[in-house]
């Protein structure tokens, strides 16, 4: 601590005044170069918390993100599943109206009138089978056969007496029968409105 005499000067006894602010002077100050240490420790430390504060901001923005996209496939996905649920609904009560059609016909409904008569049945009583068939087919179509019977007509065999002003064929009767078997019913339909228009009863 040359620095010291240079200060004391000429002062008697400086020797052991320095001695003793050597002794003291540690307690109550810290060297240049061990506070540059520590101010550089200090540093790197806050830079090490900023650097950790950045990654743990970006992963709570990141997590934020996440549950909202996680919120919208939730959304998306309760949507489709509704849709495709409805969907599924409109594909079977479709395949019931078409049955259903079928089975009119079959029971010599007049074509003209089968929406009229499609108004009657309550889709959701109406039951399927594996092949499309309606269950129970008789117990849905004779009651509305019953209650509507101008809205069917009846099946004139070869032979009989027709009303007056119409006719009979044999062989158009023949081609009905056999289409009818066959499940033709849109066929067997048109044949049955062709020759009600030629004034032929089937």
């Amino acid at each position: 601590m040359d620095f010291l005499k240079d200060i004391l000067g000429d002062i008697d006894n400086k020797e052991d005044i320095i001695e003793k602010i050597k002794k003291e002077l540690p307690k109550h100050y810290i060297p240049k170069h061990e506070f540059n240490n520590k101010n550089e420790e200090l540093k790197s430390t806050k830079s090490k918390m900023d650097e950790l504060q950045s990654k743990l901001s970006a992963m709570e923005t990141s997590l934020g993100e996440n549950e909202t996209l996680k919120a919208q496939l939730n959304a998306i996905s309760g949507e489709f599943e509704n849709f495709k649920q409805q969907a599924d609904l409109r594909v079977v009560d479709l395949q019931k109206k078409q049955s259903l059609e079928k089975a009119l016909l079959k029971a010599n409904a007049n074509p003209d009138s089968v929406d009229l008569l499609m108004s009657q049945f309550d889709l959701s009583k109406i039951v399927l089978d594996a092949k499309g068939s309606i269950v129970d087919e008789n117990l849905h179509i004779e009651p509305v056969k019953q209650s509507r019977p101008s809205l069917f007509a009846q099946t004139v065999i070869g032979g009989n007496t027709p009303p007056e002003g119409q006719t009979s064929d044999t062989n158009l009767v023949e081609q009905y029968n056999k289409m009818t078997k066959e499940g033709n019913m849109l066929g067997a339909a048109m044949l049955k409105r062709n020759a009600k228009l030629k004034g032929i009863i089937i």
